[in-house]
């Protein structure tokens, strides 16, 4: 995987302390690997037990989540985001983003212009348009759309279309008669429907967040 611009300008700089101090642990992930520092040097990596790095000490955070491992490089031009894969030992996404999420198997990224869903490969499956906004589900990738002046839930099907029988699905699973209920945990965002999508309630203003290119602020 291909670093981002600025995870290369850090291993530039990190390259000149190699050999010259020793690791300081600061966590243990996925067995042998060990989150460590250098001595006197605050920016975080990944190394094996016997000390063979295995994620550049280049990172101001790692934070490991159940999907892998969250890198942030902090800069005077902004936060970056990717990910690590602790048990594969490799990156997944090089830190570019502002904010990834989970989505079964894939990937919700966002990198100040869109949400893009991602593969664990680092492939765009999908790219969302202004008007749409991730929404959280555990069985199905779903989406908020909002066409003309109305909001719509959508749940795509294998092809990434939407999938009308998933949403009969989710509807029929739904805690509450004749509604769907979602969320978007990113945006504290609560989503009530009919049984066929229609929205009828969100707790924040929607198009407010879409005003700002679908990402909180």
């Amino acid at each position: 995987m291909e670093l981002s611009d600025v995870e290369m300008c850090r291993c530039t700089e990190d390259r000149n302390l190699d050999g010259f101090f020793d690791y300081v642990e600061v966590a243990r992930i996925s067995g042998n690997q060990r989150i460590v520092h250098r001595e006197n040097h605050k920016l975080l990596g990944v190394v094996d037990e016997s000390d063979n790095v295995l994620l550049p000490l280049i990172y101001d955070k790692l934070k490991p989540k159940g999907y892998g491992v969250e890198t942030t490089v902090e800069t005077s031009s902004g936060v970056f985001r990717g990910l690590y894969d602790g048990i594969g030992g490799k990156i997944i996404f090089p830190a570019i983003y502002d904010v990834i999420n989970p989505a079964i198997d894939n990937f919700w990224c966002y990198d100040k212009t869109s949400w893009r869903l991602m593969s664990r490969e680092c492939r765009t499956i999908m790219e969302l348009p202004y008007n749409a906004l991730p929404l959280d589900h555990d069985k199905y990738i779903c989406i908020l759309r909002k066409n003309s002046n109305r909001l719509n839930i959508e749940v795509l099907g294998d092809n990434y279309n939407h999938s009308q029988r998933r949403l009969r699905t989710i509807a029929l699973e739904s805690s509450i008669t004749n509604r769907i209920v979602m969320t978007s945990k990113y945006f504290n965002l609560n989503v009530y429907s009919d049984i066929y999508g229609n929205v009828i309630y969100t707790n924040i203003d929607v198009d407010y967040i879409l005003s700002l290119g679908g990402c909180k602020k």
